[in-house]
């Protein structure tokens, strides 16, 4: 997801409503592009790939990834906005059952961590 402010012009016109975007769906080129199915199926061109490098060297090549559809939004930005706090209660109430385990998960995550690194040999 992204987000899209006043003014942005990051979405080459299509839209001016700011607010948070969901990324379109993506597809392997040769599937989702109809011109492109046709011509790898009859054998007129290849299946479109594209190549890259990892941290390690070795070169990738893998089918080349389109969008399918375009983006959604997912939360319109409002100017201002008033809103009775109805979840109030239910959040902190969720925020003290939050804080009370904390010391545990945290003794957990970092028992895992060193756990990880004592495997990895560090």
């Amino acid at each position: 997801m992204f987000t899209v402010k006043p003014g942005d012009k990051a979405l080459n016109g299509w839209t001016d409503q700011p607010g948070i975007w969901a990324r379109p769906p993506r597809v392997v080129a040769s599937v989702g592009r109809k011109r492109i199915s046709r011509a790898v199926k009859a054998g007129r061109m290849a299946a479109p790939t594209t190549e890259f490098t990892r941290r390690d060297g070795t070169e990738v090549t893998v089918p080349k990834v389109v969008n399918n559809d375009v983006p959604r939004l997912l939360f319109l930005s409002a100017p201002r906005a008033k809103m009775k706090p109805v979840a109030t209660k239910s959040w902190q109430r969720a925020m003290q059952e939050a804080a009370e385990t904390m010391p545990d998960r945290l003794a957990r995550e970092l028992t895992d961590r060193l756990e990880h690194m004592a495997r990895k040999g560090r």
